[in-house]
């Protein structure tokens, strides 16, 4: 029996501003995303955190692992990261505290456990990183318990190829360091350059026709905003415009893809189980 391909669509950066807020969950109420990752040392959280929870039983709520975005936590730049990671001198402890701190939070806030975890600027990939985010899942018997994103293997179908090169490379290692610990997506998409002129619809339909199910996308939609910090702003704007339009859902359709949550996926999903 034939069944639609089914896709985690998850938008990222939630609580970052007001307008990311709001747009997001403008799409979340119209059924347009059916995850949606979050930044919960933002002052913003507590508002926006409680509203989002109330879609709890329609998308995927997760934390948006955060080291470089600047909510007043003395957070650093992905340079300072990346050249820690490389040379293996990062703060362990540190990071370690932050992921607790920040998880916490989005617990208290929404009162459960995230349904996943995934990390801004892909943070969590990170060699060093992704040891000690991992032995916090395992210290906090969270095995198993939520699912995590992987970028690999990624589809590249984008205007960035350097982009998706160097981050392909610092996920080396990636999919065997997570196995054993948390089921994982299938595909990887949604890289580009977010500079806001490209046509995005026919990016998003590369990634759809060449996604697995139990594949995910990332996107990054929002409402016009003056927020000069949020360089990719414009970007927001373009993703927001196609995901309300219904060319979106007619994409989907002719594609015969489900934009689903990851707890429904079926078939080839399961092989993902960090596989």
């Amino acid at each position: 029996m034939h069944s639609a391909k089914k896709i985690i669509l998850c938008s990222d950066d939630f609580a970052q501003n007001s307008a990311i807020s709001r747009g997001i969950l403008n799409l979340v109420e119209r059924q347009r995303l059916s995850a949606v990752s979050c930044f919960t040392d933002s002052s913003l959280w507590q508002q926006y955190g409680a509203e989002l929870s109330g879609h709890h039983n329609e998308i995927d709520l997760g934390l948006h692992f955060n080291l470089t975005h600047d909510f007043g936590y003395l957070n650093r730049p992905l340079g300072y990261w990346l050249a820690r990671s490389v040379v293996a001198q990062l703060p362990l402890k540190e990071i370690r505290e932050t992921l607790h701190r920040q998880c916490s939070e989005f617990m208290r806030v929404t009162g459960r456990l995230p349904d996943f975890i995934d990390g801004h600027q892909h943070v969590h990939i990170l060699p060093g990183i992704r040891r000690v985010f991992l032995d916090y899942l395992a210290g906090q018997n969270l095995i198993q318990a939520l699912y995590v994103r992987s970028v690999v293997p990624m589809i590249p179908h984008g205007d960035d190829r350097l982009k998706s090169f160097v981050i392909r490379m610092l996920a080396t290692g990636w999919r065997s360091a997570i196995r054993g610990y948390c089921p994982t997506n299938t595909t990887f998409a949604g890289v580009y350059s977010l500079k806001g002129e490209e046509n995005y619809p026919a990016l998003f339909q590369g990634w759809l026709a060449r996604s697995e199910t139990g594949g995910l996308i990332m996107c990054h939609p929002g409402l016009e905003s003056d927020d000069m910090i949020d360089v990719i702003r414009g970007a927001r704007v373009v993703e927001y415009q196609f995901f309300q339009s219904d060319r979106f859902p007619e994409m989907c359709k002719a594609l015969d893809v489900t934009i689903a949550r990851f707890s429904k996926q079926t078939g080839p999903s399961k092989a993902a189980v960090c596989a």
